[in-house]
This record gives C-alpha cells, sequence and structure tokens, in this order.
C-alpha cells in the first residue's frame, strides 16, 4: 500500500529516503512483511499473496555486520546469474533469498490450472526445482562443512527446505487423470520430486534439526519459529516413508531428530505443542 514494492510505477504515499539508512530501514521492513507473508501463507491454499513479487533490479538487504555496526554496506541484486558466496551476504538477506523462492512456489501451487497450459506449468515446476536444489546447496554450505560452525544460521534452510518439501509434494504422487493428455515431462518431475524428498529425509532434515537442537539448547530465547513447519512437513514425510518400509534409510533417526527439534522449541513456542499433537495423531492413522 506504501508503494516501496515499486518506487517507478506505483503511486508513493510517502517521500523517497534521501539516504542509504532510510533506504535500507525501508527495504529491510518491507523484506520483512514479505518473508512472514509468505510463511503464513504456507498452509492455506489458494489464497493470493498480498505482497507483490520482488522487482526486476531489486536489492537484498545489506550485511547484518555493516548494519549493525552502522556502516553503508554493500546491497546484493536479488536476480543474478549466480549465487554470491555466503560469506558476501548477510544472514538476513539469505532469508529474503529463501522467502522469495518460497513466494514463487506458493504461487505456482495456488495457480488455477485451466488458465495456463499443462506444459508451460510442468516446465516452470521444473525450473522451480532446479532453482531450489541449487539455493539448497548455496545456503546450506557451512551446514554441510561442520557441525560446529556456529555462524550457520537456519531459518534460510529451513524455509528453502519448505519450499522444496511444498514443491515435491504436488508433483510426486503423479496420479493419473483420465480427462488430461498424459506429458512425459510429469514423470520427469515426478522422479525429481521424489529423489528430492529423500534427500531432504536423508540429509537435510537431520542436519537441520541437529543445529536447532545445537543452536536451542544453548539460547532457547534466540530461536526461530519460523523453522517449526519445516519440522513438521519434513517429520510428516518421514512418517509417510517409514510406513512404507524403509524406503530411505536412516529415515527414523531423522524423525527422532525432528521430533525432538520441535519438543525443545515448543518450550519457547507453544505452536510447537501444536505440531507434536498433530504428529502424534498422524500415528495411529
Amino acid at each position: 500500500m506504501r508503494g516501496i514494492h515499486d518506487r517507478n510505477n506505483a503511486r508513493q504515499l510517502f517521500k523517497v529516503p534521501h539516504t542509504w539508512t532510510h533506504w535500507e530501514e525501508e527495504r529491510r521492513t518491507w523484506w520483512a512483511v514479505s518473508i512472514l507473508e509468505r510463511y503464513i501463507n504456507l498452509e492455506p491454499k489458494g489464497l493470493p499473496l498480498a505482497t507483490p513479487e520482488p522487482a526486476q533490479g531489486d536489492l537484498l538487504p545489506t550485511a547484518d555486520s555493516s548494519w549493525l555496526r552502522g556502516e553503508i554496506g554493500v546491497n546484493q541484486a536479488l536476480f543474478t546469474t549466480g549465487f554470491s558466496p555466503v560469506s558476501e551476504i548477510g544472514s538476513f538477506a539469505r532469508v529474503c533469498q529463501a522467502a522469495h523462492i518460497l513466494g514463487r512456489v506458493i504461487n505456482h501451487r495456488n495457480i488455477r490450472k485451466d488458465t495456463l497450459s499443462k506444459d508451460l506449468i510442468l516446465d516452470e515446476a521444473l525450473q522451480l526445482s532446479a532453482t531450489l536444489t541449487a539455493l539448497d546447496k548455496h545456503l546450506a554450505h557451512h551446514m554441510d562443512k561442520s557441525l560446529d560452525d556456529d555462524a550457520v544460521t537456519v531459518v534460510d534452510v529451513a524455509l528453502c527446505t519448505v519450499a522444496r518439501l511444498t514443491l515435491y509434494g504436488t508433483y510426486a504422487c503423479n496420479s493419473p487423470d483420465a480427462l488430461s493428455e498424459r506429458l512425459v515431462e510429469e514423470t520427469a518431475l515426478q522422479s525429481a520430486s521424489i529423489d528430492g524428498i529423500k534427500q531432504i529425509i536423508g540429509t537435510r532434515a537431520a542436519t537441520l534439526a541437529q543445529y536447532v537442537l545445537r543452536q536451542g539448547k544453548q539460547h532457547l530465547d534466540a530461536s526461530s519459529p519460523l523453522v517449526l513447519q519445516c519440522l513438521y512437513d519434513a517429520a510428516t514425510e518421514c512418517q509417510w516413508f517409514i510406513r512404507e518400509g524403509d524406503v530411505v534409510e536412516g529415515a527414523e533417526r531423522t524423525m527422532e531428530l525432528l521430533m525432538e527439534a520441535i519438543r525443545l522449541l515448543s518450550q519457547r513456542w507453544s505452536v510447537g505443542g501444536k505440531y507434536l499433537d498433530l504428529l502424534k495423531k498422524r500415528e495411529h492413522l
């Protein structure tokens, strides 16, 4: 409503900032609202996002270290041909990267299938899958190197992972539809989705849960509730694989870590207890 999402075309309700600091404050505020809206729209389906997608040329927030010291920092572009080294991007900017792709996944999931041709929808899904795979590798670089890295953050990886699970969950079950033409891309997408879920259950979810536990035990009050949906979604996938008969090696161990992480966060965030109740009910289905 303020027009800060598009300074060139949207109506402006406030004056254009005259300093870099004011620009940065505005940018960080807009991104925070965008992140929160995409997170709360993970579960309700079919609702349009109120905050628009970033425009070409939009910038990410500067590194948190520079911002907290009151220094003028470098702002990386959101749309680039490749990802910059993690060391050059602050933790908040990495969360923004993940939330942006999450928003694209949500919009893709909510799109009316009768408004676009099936091949265009599948092509977009394959592009999103490839982008998410690259983003996961980019964000989880430090996480995959060592469990002793105190600089590792979990919210960015959690949002990327829950975006992957949302996309994969849409296409992992290639159910027959007698009323529509079958395309070869559907099989390729189903295969990529199943492989992606297995990778999450086999490695990513377990590592993420370990970091949540480690950091939560040290500074529980600093833990973020934005990781809970990812932990819950990964746990539901674990339950499914376990019922299928140990399709993914280590699924039971991953399930234990996820439950322990949710249980720990429930001491700080009451919604964690709600997730635990839902998981217990699913065990009896």
